[in-house]
């Protein structure tokens, strides 16, 4: 007698199989590999792509690199991608032979136009945990595209009636913040050494965070230091979560305090936020992504790229924008100066 056949068990397992591969598109991120060729240069343009609590080497990491290909192929200008901090989960790394700098760097930005752009890293309290000489050496070594000539220092992008665009300040909110400070006042001494004024750390200053608070020594310490030097935006990580912020200071004949972009959705785990004035904080998002800002001489247009943080979430992803005029930090003392864009 013919034995039965096993069509319907083996059509199960390819219906399965095929439920599987349907899942994973939906979850995964698939890289943008297509050939890219950048577009001509243009000096009086500068796009900002910054990126924090990102060094996990899980799908949550490779889902923001896949954003940030997008967004890096999107970009006008000079483009650039600045960290800030927590670079290598949990411990950092321990030279610049450490296999992390595959697993959690090279490999995974790995995309055509990534491949071709600059990462200025910051320091955080995780990668004090391992060798933060390593971290600066490693800028002579790989694919090259790794930058951080030391623990805080100093770069500019762009160049408009010959002055840079954006000076960033790059500091480390791990140490002794004296001599940085010092570096601040130098570096915005001359008025017109830049038209725009950054400083990014990793610990947040402000933060609607639940885990973390305002940081009580950052703002005795740093923020008068940006009031005085009249710098336009402080960029942190740290909270693990997408925020902007724009505060009223507390005496207005101190000065403003700098527009506030926490960039903490790189790749950790979201973390939860607290209620705030809509009018404070226009965007608290527990979502994975990053703030895009793209400087000219006039303003700067900040775009956050967001994603769920869930493994079973789909790989859609939302753009909320936002808009500062140059012109209005400059005159006025109080908040009102970040502006949302509605497609």
């Amino acid at each position: 007698m013919q034995k039965p056949t096993r069509k319907i068990p083996i059509a199960i397992s390819g219906l399965a199989l095929l439920l599987v591969v349907i899942a994973a598109m939906q979850v995964l991120p698939f890289k943008n590999r297509a050939p890219w060729n950048p577009p001509p240069s243009s000096s009086d343009k500068v796009t900002l792509l910054t990126l924090g609590d990102f060094g996990e080497a899980n799908f949550r990491q490779r889902r923001v690199a896949a954003m940030l290909e997008e967004a890096c192929r999107s970009a006008v200008g000079e483009k650039l991608v600045q960290t800030v901090g927590d670079n290598f989960y949990s411990a950092g790394v321990s030279d610049i032979d450490d296999p992390q700098w595959t697993s959690k760097f090279e490999s995974v930005y790995d995309t055509p136009c990534l491949m071709q752009t600059r990462f200025f890293a910051a320091l955080g309290n995780h990668d004090y945990v391992g060798s933060i000489a390593a971290q600066s050496e490693y800028q002579n070594h790989g694919t090259g595209r790794w930058q951080m000539p030391a623990n805080f220092y100093i770069h500019d992008h762009g160049m408009v009636d010959g002055r840079a665009l954006v000076r960033i300040v790059v500091v480390d909110t791990m140490t002794d913040l004296k001599e940085q400070i010092a570096m601040i006042e130098t570096a915005f001494a001359d008025p017109d050494a830049a038209i725009w004024r950054v400083v990014v750390g990793h610990y947040n200053i402000r933060t609607y965070s639940e885990k973390y608070h305002d940081d009580d020594d950052l703002q005795y310490s740093l923020m008068p230091a940006l009031m005085a030097n009249q710098v336009n935006f402080y960029i942190s990580g740290h909270s693990h979560n997408l925020q902007l912020i724009e505060n009223s200071p507390v005496r207005p004949d101190t000065g403003r305090e700098p527009v506030y972009l926490v960039s903490g959705g790189g790749g950790a785990s979201p973390r939860e936020l607290l209620e705030a004035d809509p009018e404070v904080a226009p965007l608290l998002d527990q979502k994975l992504g990053f703030p895009v800002v793209t400087f000219t001489a006039e303003r700067a247009d900040i775009n956050f790229m967001e994603s769920s943080g869930n493994l079973l979430s789909t790989l859609q992803t939302s753009e909320k924008k936002f808009t500062v005029e140059l012109a209005c930090l400059k005159s006025n003392p109080d908040s009102g100066c970040v502006e949302a864009v509605m497609d």
